[in-house]
């Protein structure tokens, strides 16, 4: 089965993701599912909290990166007491893209 079938709404696929059967839970799965792009039924990128932080393997070495600067080094530089401002100016991001990094990074920490 293609993973970009179980985008598309074919729920009924869902229950048989592996070749043992193994079953798994469908509201589960497209959570997980929607938060991949999809280009020609492969994933390329995947976005592990929201549409701004994102993970490719062509982008930053597959790193959690904001429009191509790591996540880690923004984090990183705002840990140095350097403001939010600077950072977005010092990389071309806005202020937003630097705190969905710095949210996704503290996140990281928490979860760890």
């Amino acid at each position: 089965m293609k993973a970009s079938e179980l985008v598309e709404g074919e729920t009924e696929h869902l229950t048989a993701l592996t070749r043992g059967g193994q079953r798994a839970l469908e509201p589960v799965l497209r959570t997980y599912l929607t938060r991949i792009d999809w280009e020609e039924g492969w994933p390329v990128q995947w976005h592990p909290r929201d549409r701004v932080v994102l993970q490719n393997p062509e982008i930053a070495f597959g790193l959690p990166n904001v429009r191509g600067v790591r996540t880690e080094v923004i984090r990183a530089r705002f840990e140095a007491d350097e403001s939010v401002d600077f950072i977005a100016d010092d990389f071309g991001l806005s202020r937003d893209d630097v705190q969905a990094a710095l949210r996704y990074e503290f996140w990281l920490r928490s979860a760890a």
